[in-house]
């Protein structure tokens, strides 16, 4: 069976989680007998480096490069479906598929999944990875002015959001977005509270599944030695932050809790910020993040980003980690590595966050926005009037489970 998974990203060139899930599954693909997989990610035209369409990633022959054309970001679909059919039928020509698996929609559309599906009369899959279909706000599920959860989607909440829109025009977008996802064969959620707030948006809840992430096989290999003691010097409770720097992750947010700390729980405390594209953002918020830390009575490191390859180690290397976001996270991957290597989890209690965590368990919820609720876990944390030590989750056997449903829907017999 020939399976294509098309994602948004490459995470070797745009490290997000989607990016890396999308990867996960097609190196999994890769070892099972009978799937004969291609990876197609869309690119910007200088990492392509040519005028073509495509490109080989690196020369793989299987890992291709996509310059898709240009994407509607307010309906999710292409802005030039004729052009966008053409480039279809180019990979369909070149690797025949039987499955496409679309892990997100965004910057080729939702119209894709039908352009694939009627070119090749293949079975066409889509994960969901967030809230763009629902919502317009970057598919976070946060007003635009507070920047608070959002708990109901519809037209009247979205045009209070962005008031240049009538409530009609986000109408007729759900409509037409609902009948697009129809010529998908199947949906996939990571989370049940992220195919929850689809139901509740109108797509059947029959028609999406449930099935996790997977983690890269590079994974399973880094936690497979067993863990050794820490060797390093510092008596100081250590949190660790994983992930992007931006509004949404909550960065400030676990800074300005430190500051709340009693000054005799900070001097033994230390937080290390393993946070990538701060020089993206805003300058406003650059700022923020940066006087947070240089403000902050507890020692803090901004180590910037980090390899995949070294994610185990660096975990290992933290007491707590921290999941501060603002908005509704649907499975972030973080905590996924957490829960197989053992890391205890301090995590907002909305979303995928509080469904994945185990409040009392896997590790601690607080409530979500609240400097002053996250300062008290910490103080707990740093007093010694909470101990965790979580029993690592058996990510092989996981895998494995997750990559059967998967081809449980693509249809592969036997499985």
């Amino acid at each position: 069976m020939k399976v294509m998974v098309v994602a948004h990203g490459h995470p070797a060139l745009s490290p997000g989680g989607g990016e890396r899930a999308a990867y996960s599954l097609f190196e999994h693909l890769k070892g099972t007998e009978g799937i004969d997989p291609v990876f197609v990610a869309r690119a910007d035209p200088a990492d392509i480096a040519h005028d073509a369409w495509f490109s080989s990633f690196r020369g793989k022959p299987d890992e291709i490069l996509w310059e898709t054309p240009a994407y509607d970001w307010f309906r999710r679909t292409s802005e030039k479906p004729d052009i966008l059919r053409l480039h279809a039928q180019a990979l369909i020509d070149r690797f025949q598929p039987d499955v496409v698996h679309f892990h997100h929609y965004i910057f080729f559309g939702v119209d894709a999944i039908g352009a694939f599906r009627d070119l090749a009369r293949c079975r066409t899959v889509l994960t969901l990875h967030e809230y763009a279909l629902i919502c317009h706000h970057d598919g976070q599920m946060v007003k635009t002015r507070t920047f608070r959860p959002c708990h109901v989607s519809s037209p009247a909440e979205c045009h209070a959001c962005f008031p240049e829109r009538p409530a009609a025009q986000f109408f007729a977008r759900g409509h037409l977005l609902r009948h697009l996802l129809d010529r998908a064969d199947a949906l996939i959620s990571p989370s049940a509270f992220l195919r929850d707030r689809h139901v509740a948006w109108g797509i059947p809840q029959d028609r999406i599944t449930v099935i996790e992430n997977l983690l890269p096989p590079a994974f399973e290999r880094a936690i497979a030695p067993p863990q050794a003691a820490s060797d390093r010097a510092s008596t100081r409770v250590r949190l660790g932050f994983f992930g992007t720097l931006n509004r949404y992750k909550g960065a400030p947010l676990l800074l300005d809790a430190i500051r709340h700390l009693p000054p005799e729980i900070s001097a033994r405390l230390e937080l290390v910020l393993f946070g990538a594209k701060l020089e993206d953002q805003p300058d406003e918020f650059q700022q923020i993040v940066k006087k947070g830390i240089a403000d902050s009575t507890a020692k803090v490191s901004l180590f910037g980003p980090y390899e995949n390859r070294e994610v185990a180690r660096l975990m290992r290397g933290v007491d707590w980690l921290v999941v501060p976001s603002t908005w509704w996270e649907n499975s972030p991957v973080v905590i996924q590595e957490a829960l197989a290597v053992g890391t205890p989890i301090l995590a907002s209690n909305i979303g995928g966050m509080a469904e994945k965590v185990r409040d009392g368990i896997d590790g601690l919820h607080f409530l979500a926005g609240s400097p002053a609720d996250l300062a008290e876990r910490i103080e707990a944390i740093v007093s010694g009037r909470v101990t965790l030590q979580p029993t690592p989750v058996n990510v092989v056997d996981r895998n494995r489970q997750v990559l059967d449903a998967h081809l449980r829907l693509y249809g592969v017999p036997g499985v």
